[in-house]
């Protein structure tokens, strides 16, 4: 019998009720991972969803925290380690639009985006950091967009928000692994008025086996 790619591993993913996170969440219960999964409103629906997932021995965990809140992502991550006693995957998954041309854009739309898709990050990242360089191990996986190389029309408050994604994460930890990815346009529920229900399901499987897969290959 071949062990689950991430069988006794214990994961976090910020954002994790829909979309490209719930997909995640979904395929790294498949593959063995004890996961919680942060939400920022609407509890009955993010427990209700752990419920769901919870059963066949899964170990899931719904979390109310706001990535973009200093002390919200330390108490987020201090739930998980407290709960389950260590913490080998952090997906930095959480991510926001507010698309206006930039002399339309307000001040609350650019803070929004930027707290939300960067600040979170730096804050989620530091919030694990400890635990594992303590554990020596650890696999830290942060969703990025090709937005932040190339820029959009429309984006310039969520394209500086990937650009600094992808600064933040150009240097490595010892014995942590730090992945990101310039994702392509996939259709999720960001898209939500362009695509189809199947195929935002279709691309957050394809994309959430992909992260299972990173995952492992750092040996968390």
């Amino acid at each position: 019998m071949i062990m689950a790619l991430l069988q006794g591993k214990v994961a976090l993913i910020t954002g994790g009720t829909r979309g490209i996170g719930r997909g995640i969440v979904e395929r790294f219960l498949e593959e063995g991972a004890d996961v919680a999964f942060t939400y920022v409103s609407s509890p009955e629906k993010a427990n209700a969803l752990a419920e769901e997932l919870g059963g066949n021995g899964r170990k899931v965990m719904a979390i109310q925290s706001n990535a973009a809140d200093f002390t919200s992502a330390q108490t987020a991550v201090d739930q998980v380690v407290n709960a389950w006693g260590k913490l080998d995957i952090l997906v930095n998954n959480a991510g926001i639009t507010k698309d206006q041309l930039l002399m339309r854009m307000s001040e609350a739309d650019w803070d929004a985006v930027i707290n939300t898709n960067l600040k979170s990050v730096f804050n989620m990242t530091k919030a694990v950091m400890r635990t594992m360089l303590k554990q020596r191990s650890g696999s830290i996986i942060n969703m990025s967009s090709v937005v932040g190389v190339k820029g959009n029309a429309g984006q310039s408050n969520y394209a500086a928000s990937k650009a600094g994604d992808h600064r933040l994460y150009e240097k490595r930890c010892i014995g942590v692994g730090l992945a990101q990815y310039p994702q392509q346009r996939y259709r999720t529920r960001v898209h939500r008025n362009r695509n189809d229900r199947r195929s935002r399901r279709e691309n957050c499987s394809r994309l959430a086996r992909r992260y299972s897969a990173e995952a492992g290959r750092y040996g968390c």
